[in-house]
């Protein structure tokens, strides 16, 4: 029993380590575009498991001719410390942001570099520089943009903090310039300064930061509106202003890792008369602007608050007039008709060249599809036909050519390009993985519900002989959100459970994105008993169509998909056997105190969220739909995945899970 116990996890281990070498993309542009060739760069992201850490390298193309050859360039190269970068509109000059741990212990320190072909031509430290504090370089504030004319360079930091000492620390010599007065100030010391949540720590006032290349000077701009934070700044038509997203901090903030939930609305920002203008309503969550090459027009998303369907705004820079250009969907009439937008932001550039076509994707289901939009017709088609990939992004657009990545639950995606000039559309292989899996096959199927909505799932099934008294085992995966998704990509970690003989079972149940607006708004009110019965029944009705054993049922799940999964083992612990949670929601009352979302407290359980004092009505009717209410049922062995650092779903609610879970069993 112990050897073949130590022969199952020697496999794991090798089947871990092969899927772990498997490079990730990231991202990629065309840096370079002539008539007879095209230079492509990507990122790509891979895990080091000696060095327990993920390595980013950068890899480069070249197309040649209308044929499209591909030739890749034997120049991979890791990425050490390069957070942000960038190419120029004339493809001379690559900027980028490095940030360099010292190792005296120091604070890390970050340089703007800029590059040629050559050499490199200029290293600012941003750090000594003293003009701000760190830069952003995450998808929610995080920018780094070329002007048209390659002489300056825009992007977002963290705004200067006064220096301060303490009230009783002797100093050498009294401040001798107003400067150096005005930076010690004692009283700041341990003032308590706001930020965004997660991931967000000691990042609290974002400012729009422009680096002239030829004077080497760097302008931070003050004069934004006191109640916004910049976020996702890009230049204006001309390089006369900027244009961003604006986030609304008053009278506290919210956490905003994975959530576009925020008020918000997108702004002009005139670099001569250094006014804002507001380009959009200023009532809902809007981000994500983009204008077209010629300046004639701003592309941004907008959504309500708490309603996560997506539209597609247009504001015409000539006109100042703005408009819709994709609306929200109620309910699709088919699986083959459009839901609505489900996207949280766009490329950065989507649009082609007639500056009225725009390329992005959207969630479509259970799949990720790329659409083009004509903006002025308002008319949409697919781009994507191929039925052996699922999943579609957008990577680049210039000109004619689009760059994308395609996937699925059994290919680890190709990094692909079309030229929309050839009559075929056809799609070339720039890089490939070359890794495929046969050892296992994957679908997926919907079934209806009551009230019109269709759910649907994603199974991935190994190919194995077994029969009737020889069933595989079941991994249950329900995602969290709960307004996110499942979709039929690759997964490091589903793969590995499927190479091991799982059957894996993902559940788009009502309330995921991706399937029209009523779909999503359907669970408003009733997290707790839609949600799981949703899971719950397409579990059984896999265990009575396929080969799976029903003595040998596990769930897996974070977050909300960990929430799901402590309703399913303490609803039903004689069918889930067994259970693994990562930061799993337990007691949405007890979570409300001390979350960076306690919005999302109120708005999933169906109650209007407001900053004022909470009720004991909330409470109780958090509680009511929490599953530790059914703590004294759960049998199955359960491992906790805590995240100490988690500030969405913090570390108590597995602790005190963990400790009543310990009373519960020390009292048998």
């Amino acid at each position: 029993m112990e050897f073949k116990q130590r022969m199952s996890l020697d496999k794991a281990v090798s089947v871990y380590r092969e899927l772990a070498s498997v490079p990730t993309l990231l991202s990629a542009q065309i840096t370079h575009q002539t008539d007879n060739f095209n230079v492509i760069s990507s990122t790509w992201k891979q895990r080091d498991i000696e060095r327990g850490d993920h390595v980013t390298f950068s890899r480069s193309h070249v197309l040649l001719g209308q044929g499209l050859n591909a030739l890749p360039m034997l120049d991979g190269t890791e990425m050490n410390g390069e957070i942000l970068s960038a190419f120029s509109a004339c493809s001379k000059y690559k900027a980028l942001i490095r940030r360099v741990t010292t190792d005296k212990g120091d604070d890390d320190q970050e340089y703007l570099e800029i590059w040629t072909c050559d050499a490199k031509q200029v290293n600012i430290n941003l750090t000594l520089s003293d003009k701000h504090g760190k830069v952003y370089s995450d998808e929610n504030f995080g920018c780094l943009n070329w002007s048209s004319d390659s002489s300056k360079v825009l992007y977002i930091a963290e705004k200067k903090r006064p220096k301060t000492v303490s009230l009783f620390e002797r100093q050498s010599s009294p401040p001798t310039t107003v400067n150096e007065q005005s930076n010690a100030k004692p009283e700041d010391k341990y003032l308590f300064r706001d930020d965004w949540g997660e991931r967000y720590e000691d990042l609290c006032y974002p400012v729009i930061c422009i680096f002239d290349v030829i004077q080497e000077t760097i302008c931070v701009l003050d004069e934004v509106p006191a109640e916004l934070s910049p976020a996702q700044a890009i230049w204006g038509p001309d390089n006369l202003g900027i244009i961003f997203c604006g986030i609304y901090h008053e009278p506290y903030k919210l956490g905003i890792l994975w959530s576009a939930e925020r008020r918000s609305a997108i702004f002009h920002f005139g670099l001569l008369g250094k006014k804002s203008e507001l380009l959009s309503v200023d009532d809902m969550c809007c981000r994500s602007p983009r204008c077209s090459p010629d300046g004639s027009k701003v592309i941004f998303l907008q959504n309500e608050i708490h309603k996560h369907s997506k539209l597609l705004m247009l504001f015409d820079l000539t006109r100042r007039s703005i408009s819709v250009i994709i609306d929200v969907v109620a309910r699709p009439s088919g699986a083959d008709q459009f839901p609505g937008l489900y996207t949280d932001s766009l490329p950065l550039r989507c649009f082609g060249k007639d500056n009225e076509t725009v390329y992005i994707h959207s969630q479509w289901r259970s799949k990720q599809k790329i659409l083009a939009v004509n903006t002025s017709t308002k008319r949409m088609s697919e781009l994507n036909r191929s039925l052996a990939y699922s999943s579609w992004m957008v990577l680049d657009v210039k000109g004619d050519m689009i760059l994308a990545r395609r996937g699925a639950p059994n290919a680890t995606g190709q990094m692909v390009i079309c030229d929309l000039s050839l009559s075929n559309g056809e799609w070339i292989v720039l890089e490939d993985n070359k890794v495929r899996f046969e050892d296992f096959k994957w679908e997926i199927f919907s079934r209806p519900r009551p009230d019109g909505l269709e759910v649907e799932c994603i199974l991935l099934t190994p190919q194995v002989q077994c029969n009737r008294d020889r069933r595989m085992p079941m991994v249950v995966y329900p995602h969290g959100g709960p307004h996110l998704f499942s979709r039929a990509d690759y997964h490091v970690l589903l793969t590995f459970l499927c190479k091991l003989n799982f059957v894996i079972l993902c559940v788009n149940y009502r309330g995921s994105s991706g399937f029209g607006h009523d779909f999503v708004l359907s669970l408003q009110g009733k997290i707790g008993s839609q949600d799981v019965y949703d899971v719950h029944q397409e579990v059984l009705y896999v265990l009575k169509h396929y080969n799976v054993n029903e003595h040998q049922i596990a769930v897996l799940g974070g977050s909300h998909g960990g929430f799901i999964a402590l309703h399913l083992i303490g609803r039903y612990p004689e069918l889930y056997k067994v259970c693994a949670l990562r930061n799993a929601v337990s007691n949405i009352a007890e979570m409300l105190e001390f979350t960076d979302v306690p919005d999302w407290c109120f708005a999933e359980v169906g109650l209007k969220w407001s900053y004022e004092v909470d009720t004991s009505s909330a409470y109780t009717e958090m509680l009511k739909r929490s599953p530790v209410l059914f703590l004294p049922q759960i049998t199955a062995p359960t491992l906790f995945l805590v995240g100490k650092k988690d500030q969405r779903v913090p570390p108590k609610q597995s602790v005190n899970l963990y400790k009543k879970l310990r009373v519960a069993v020390l009292s048998l």
